[in-house]
């Protein structure tokens, strides 16, 4: 068991390039109280993080996608926002993945709690306040 409750009030901007896997994790963010931001690509990503606000704490992505790889998203991100923390996911070998993000790789296929204790994990401590259910800010296509 976790020694704190979900990050309630975090914000997660969560990008797959594959409809179905966009749909499922951002079900069991959304139900588990995260705020999530959705996007289908990495070019998509970026028009979603400068069209919003507020703050983004986590940026949860996909290694793998047309256009641009979650790697490089996740360093476009963290320039513009520099303490969005980052957590990439991937079915592929972990080879493809840049030294630097091998800490913060999530294999697929995982259990919805084990995605759930990595983003705890990943969040920093203070935004545990109570909601009833998180946000669900679709911007991804199809």
């Amino acid at each position: 068991m976790l020694s704190h409750q979900p990050n309630r009030r975090a914000v997660v901007l969560l990008v797959d390039d594959e409809p179905a896997v966009l749909r499922m994790v951002e079900a069991v963010l959304a139900n588990a109280g995260f705020t999530v931001l959705t996007a289908a690509d990495g070019p998509e990503a970026l028009k979603v993080s400068r069209d919003y606000p507020g703050a983004i704490h986590l940026l949860l992505t996909d290694v793998v996608m047309p256009e641009m790889d979650g790697p490089e998203l996740a360093e476009k991100l963290t320039e513009e926002r520099p303490g969005m923390r980052v957590l990439l996911m991937s079915g592929h070998s972990p080879h493809q993945i840049p030294e630097a993000f091998l800490s913060r790789l999530l294999q697929k296929p995982f259990h919805p709690q084990e995605l759930l204790e990595r983003i705890r994990r990943e969040l920093p401590e203070g935004q545990d306040e109570d909601s009833e259910e998180g946000e669900r800010v679709s911007t991804a296509r199809g």
